[in-house]
């Protein structure tokens, strides 16, 4: 599209995403209220920033994920918050980030405090001596937790890594400084997105006062349309892989003359209940001190079903009493405030691996543009979002930094793999199967016997093809245990892995395997490929590492979903949140994954991975794995 051309821009959805990018829109080079039409979507009938927008933390991390989208949405912060007086309107400072591990001390018998009762415990801590607070870590100016209580503090990150905003008055601001720049405000729940020639025509949306109903559907004529509806985005485009992970809040105002130093903590808190000394918990709740003293506190995730407006969200009230129960444990400051709020969101998280997913899906309309699926770090990342979605929007391409990874054509299920031009074949299939499919051969059992110096495999396909098959066998199996048979490249191998093959003989003239016959049944080309005895850790865990080390798989994020559930993933980076999540998943579910990450992980130890990033992921996730074990194994005693 030419650049004077007339644009019609309908932006889906009036949380952090939609506000923010209806608002770059406005403050592009090419944007005119003349040319172009900018109207923004909302369902709820309260207006923008009812959902995770509305009731997140608030976190801005340069250490954030993904990297390609925090380093330009970090800086956008920094301009945002200069430009238009972030830190008197949406509550922007730098803040302090660490991690903070100690025990909790409820009241006697477990009852909570109700804050009526005057204390003057304040005073306590003044005759500590300040090497306690130096060998614990504790900074000299968090003091609204307990010393006495702390095991350890420690940074998560250097000062002017980490700061915050409020995200509701972020989000209203930036909706209200586009409005102002001629953005429309429709509320309306939109149904579908209408194409014609696969091209973006319009939207359909019911007015909020007839969603419920049976009112009339509206057309509203778009030449782009921006998905930002976070975890109802599939609910307007089916194809997109985006779940839903509902998290509770509160918010806590301290007593008047009682200041809280800006801090964000991820904490551990070992809790042993009042009634009864054996039975103990850890709970992990991250905890905002805010700019004007008000205190943010959020527990864990939980899989309640989406429902279908933000405004029917319903808040499980015993969510919101264990996060208040957990961190007025650890602090009389926070004991002795008043809860101001209690509340629940549902952030999107993009099941199929990765994410977020932002960019065009030419593959299903022509100015289709998806900005979704950015899990806990939407408000961090919204910035970034809406300034490369401006720029795809008014020069149909992104300038401002590379963001390939991103793209749905990355993350959809129906498009191709990036370098093969075929579709990713590990996202739904299982790995052993996407192995063979990548090379062309099927899955097939070794014949019963001595092994083979030679298998002959039909050819599924004219394309890539495999140089050897791995008789795969597990260290300390049974003689006569079959191997599992997996398809590789041998130069794949050599630069993806340090661990050399004892690789048979081959003929000097010749570096592939030979097409021997033809199948007079299927006319498929047969190839002799030569076997080579492997003997490994774990052989179930074999094809997954194959299929990331070889690189027929490039996406990190997909590895992790096939070692971590998707609510476990959710919690990142809070590795302490990560094994308690994990630590409460079914006995079958949790001993399949602990026996196939710590497998995984002796097989690249053994093996010796040469990308570094894959075996980061995967120590990140056996770490968790087997912090969470220590937590089952130590409920299992307590509970005896």
């Amino acid at each position: 599209m030419s650049n004077k051309e007339d644009r019609e821009i309908v932006i889906v959805g009036g949380g952090i995403i939609g506000c923010t990018t209806a608002y770059y829109l406005t403050r592009h080079r090419l944007y005119s209220p003349h040319s172009t039409r900018i109207t923004l979507i909302e369902a709820s009938v309260h207006g923008a920033a009812q959902g995770a927008s509305g009731k997140a933390g608030g976190l801005i991390a340069k250490w954030a994920y993904p990297k390609e989208l925090v380093d330009i949405s970090f800086n956008e912060h920094v301009k945002l918050a200069e430009t238009h007086g972030g830190a008197r309107k949406w509550g922007w400072r730098y803040v302090n980030c660490g991690s903070w591990e100690g025990k909790g001390e409820l009241p006697s018998g477990g009852e909570m405090s109700t804050g009526e009762n005057k204390s003057l415990e304040k005073t306590l801590g003044l005759g500590l001596h300040s090497y306690e607070r130096v060998e614990k870590g504790l900074p000299d100016d968090l003091l609204w937790v307990r010393e006495d209580l702390t095991k350890a503090y420690s940074p998560m990150a250097p000062a002017g890594a980490t700061a915050q905003v409020h995200p509701y008055l972020f989000t209203s601001n930036m909706l209200e400084l586009a409005a102002e720049s001629g953005v429309t405000i429709l509320k309306g729940r939109v149904t579908s997105v209408v194409q014609k020639n696969g091209k973006v025509t319009g939207v359909q949306y019911l007015p909020v006062d007839t969603a419920a109903g049976a009112g009339t559907l509206n057309h509203l004529s778009a030449t782009h349309v921006v998905i930002a509806a976070g975890a109802w985005s599939p609910s307007i485009v089916s194809e997109l892989p985006v779940s839903a992970t509902r998290a509770h809040s509160i918010t806590i105002r301290p007593k008047d003359g009682v200041t809280i130093a800006p801090y964000v903590l991820f904490t551990e808190i070992s809790l042993t209940s009042g009634r009864s000394s054996r039975r103990k918990i850890v709970a992990t709740p991250e905890i905002y001190a805010r700019r004007d003293n008000e205190v943010y506190a959020c527990g864990p995730g939980d899989d309640s079903d989406l429902p279908g407006c933000v405004d029917d969200v319903v808040v499980d009230e015993s969510a919101c009493d264990s996060i208040l129960q957990h961190i007025t444990s650890i602090s009389r400051e926070l004991r002795d405030g008043m809860v101001e709020k209690r509340q629940a969101c549902f952030l999107p998280i993009v099941s199929s691996g990765g994410g977020p997913i932002i960019g065009e899906c030419e593959r299903l309309a022509k100015g289709l543009i998806v900005a979704t699926g950015h899990t806990c770090w939407g408000i961090c990342n919204a910035p970034g979002t809406a300034l490369v979605v401006s720029e795809l929007v008014m020069e149909g391409r992104i300038q401002s930094g590379d963001l390939q990874r991103l793209r749905p054509s990355e993350t959809l299920h129906y498009l191709y793999h990036k370098e093969m031009q075929r579709i990713s074949y590990l996202t739904n299939e299982d790995p052993l199967v996407a192995l063979c499919l990548y090379f062309n051969v099927p899955n097939v059992p070794l014949p019963s016997g001595e092994l083979p110096k030679s298998l002959d495999l039909p050819l599924l396909h004219d394309a890539r093809t495999p140089t050897h098959i791995l008789a795969a066998f597990q260290s300390g199996s049974r003689q006569g245990t079959p191997p599992l048979i997996l398809p590789i490249d041998a130069g794949l191998y050599s630069r993806g892995f340090q661990a050399a093959l004892d690789l048979p003989p081959t003929d000097a003239t010749s570096t592939v395997p030979s097409a021997s016959q033809v199948d007079k049944t299927t006319q498929k080309v047969v190839i002799t490929l030569p076997v080579v005895p492997f003997v490994v850790p774990h052989v179930n865990s074999l094809a997954l590492l194959l299929l990331f080390g070889l690189d027929l798989e490039t996406q990190p994020n997909l590895l992790a979903w096939h070692l971590l559930p998707p609510q476990v993933i959710g919690e990142f980076p809070n590795a302490a949140a990560m094994a308690q999540v994990l630590s409460r998943v079914p006995d079958d579910e949790f001993n399949h994954r602990f026996y196939f990450n710590q497998g995984l992980w002796r097989n690249i130890l053994m093996m010796g991975l040469n990308n570094e990033r894959l075996v980061q992921l995967v120590h990140t996730a056996w770490n968790v794995t087997n912090d969470a074990r220590r937590i089952r194994q130590r409920n299992a005693v307590r509970y005896r």
